[in-house]
């Protein structure tokens, strides 16, 4: 009777697990819109007879659990196949739902269905096993004699019974002792209220607080920045750096997203596109224009005594504009009549070809290394007069020895015969000797820099170059200047100042 009591809990136990689990396989099926149906599971032939395998395994299982003599290894392997079989139908159902995927339908929710329809099957096997056992203990039970089954019936009934007196009288006992405890001495003076406002944390002074922290921080950390940032800031450190004065301030102008720069390329039917750094001549009523015209006059007030036929245009370090100022200073020196060559002398990274949109060979290596005359690799530079244009040519291994060669003596000597002006565009003087070595054997030096980018150690380096060299700086061109600083109006009135003889400090 009390095996058979068991088994009756076991199956109503498993009985309300099934009745739950439709439940939510009904919600989820609404979920994803009934586009997967349960009927190939319940057909699958597989599940089925694992299903049955399942009940016979659970019913042998529950006979050795009644018995007290029972072989503890046997249960442990019979629960191991309850394990095995449990595993292999829920993987054949995952198949099953996996071969009618839906793309309409969350892969989440296909698995979780899959997941619910294989307890399904196995509380559905657990209870036809329950139901098999509970009619196994029915029969044996029916087999005792009548008064037998009475008197077992009544033994049940009175050791029920016992029980619920034990736990009653506990029950007595426990609220008797509670009842005859002393309460205490303690009186309510005044009856707990609920604050109106909390009381914590304090939001007005919290945020107070936060505040105050965030502007400290922030200040601290601009101060820091500012500490850790050693580029040059000011036209004034620089003129104390370099001990150059600054002959021009070129404002700071983007074109297409390209600052103070250029940007080749080609057009349908392999035309090139326009060139956006030749300001002078795509702009020349612009203030930036002006600026170039300025840096012009003052190049004419440097020496007055000797004319200034060769010039190497140069920077420190990459990226501060130099092929910009060269080509836009070349033309401006062309549109006041005079005779203007532009010469690439950059072994490492040319670009006069591309600012001038020009083929790069020949070039200059072709008459340094091969004996070609010049003139018959010169370009003539498209919508502005008087300019001509010389490219690099083929870049060499030995850029330093052409360069410091007597057959580059021999001509640039040639150039002065042809030419009023000539401007050499130049590599950085911190990258390689070329620009040093040129600078040596031309009349005067132009330094091209950019405030806010060239660190002061840079600065220092190219002083002592220029030192060593005993090169001969004409003065310095501030590149991209912010207009808060060096706006065409305060450029005006400096380059004012150059011309009437000043020192440029104003």
């Amino acid at each position: 009777m009390d095996r058979l009591a068991q088994l009756e809990s076991l199956y109503q136990e498993a009985k309300v697990e099934r009745q739950i689990l439709d439940t939510r396989i009904g919600a989820l099926l609404s979920q994803i819109g009934q586009e997967i149906s349960t009927d190939s599971i319940s057909r699958n032939p597989a599940v089925k007879r694992m299903q049955d395998q399942l009940t016979e395994v659970q019913m042998e299982l529950a006979g050795l659990n009644g018995e007290a003599s029972s072989d503890n290894r046997r249960v442990a392997e019979i629960k191991n196949r309850v394990e095995f079989l449990k595993s292999e139908i829920q993987e054949e159902i995952e198949k099953t739902v996996r071969s009618g995927k839906s793309v309409a339908v969350d892969s989440v929710l296909q698995m979780k269905l899959a997941e619910y329809e294989s307890q399904d099957v196995i509380l559905a096997s657990q209870e036809a096993a329950l139901i098999n056992l509970i009619k196994t203990h029915e029969q044996e039970i029916n087999k005792l004699p009548v008064r037998e089954i009475s008197l077992i019936r009544l033994e049940r009934a009175r050791r029920i019974n016992d029980e619920l007196y034990a736990t009653l009288m506990r029950s007595r006992n426990e609220a008797q002792i509670e009842a005859a405890s002393q309460i205490g001495n303690i009186n309510v003076i005044d009856p707990a209220i609920t604050p109106l406002h909390a009381v914590y944390p304090n939001k007005k002074r919290f945020t107070l607080i936060a505040f105050m922290l965030s502007l400290f921080s922030g200040i601290m950390l601009a101060f820091l920045l500012e500490y850790l940032d050693n580029t040059v800031k000011s036209e004034e450190e620089i003129k104390k750096l370099l001990g150059i004065p600054i002959l021009s301030l070129i404002p700071r102008f983007t074109v297409n997203g390209y600052l103070n720069g250029y940007r080749p390329g080609l057009k349908k039917g392999g035309k090139r596109t326009e060139v956006v750094g030749l300001v002078m001549k795509n702009n020349p009523k612009s203030s930036i224009s002006e600026a170039f015209r300025m840096l012009r006059t003052n190049l004419h007030f440097v020496d007055l005594d000797k004319k200034l036929n060769t010039i190497v245009v140069t920077s420190p370090i990459a990226g501060d504009g130099k092929t910009t100022v060269a080509a836009n200073l070349a033309i401006a020196l062309a549109a006041q009549g005079e005779r203007v060559l532009i010469v690439d002398a950059d072994f490492i990274k040319p670009a006069i070809h591309k600012i001038f949109v020009l083929p790069d060979s020949p070039g200059i290596t072709n008459t340094l290394a091969e004996g070609m005359n010049y003139q018959s690799v010169i370009h003539k530079a498209d919508g502005v007069e008087n300019l001509d244009v010389l490219t690099i040519g083929r870049i060499p291994p030995n850029s330093s020895e052409l360069l410091s060669s007597s057959r580059m003596e021999e001509l640039i000597k040639e150039f002065k015969q042809g030419y009023d002006r000539i401007i050499f565009e130049a590599p950085p003087m911190m990258g390689v000797t070329d620009a040093v070595v040129l600078a040596s054997i031309l009349d005067g030096t132009l330094l091209v820099l950019r405030v806010g980018k060239i660190e002061r150690n840079a600065i220092k380096r190219t002083r002592e170059l220029i030192e060593n060299a005993k090169i001969r700086v004409l003065g310095g061109v501030l590149n991209a200047v912010d207009n808060r600083y060096g706006g065409y109006g305060y450029g005006y009135y400096y380059y004012g100042n150059v011309e009437k003889g000043g020192n440029g400090n104003s």
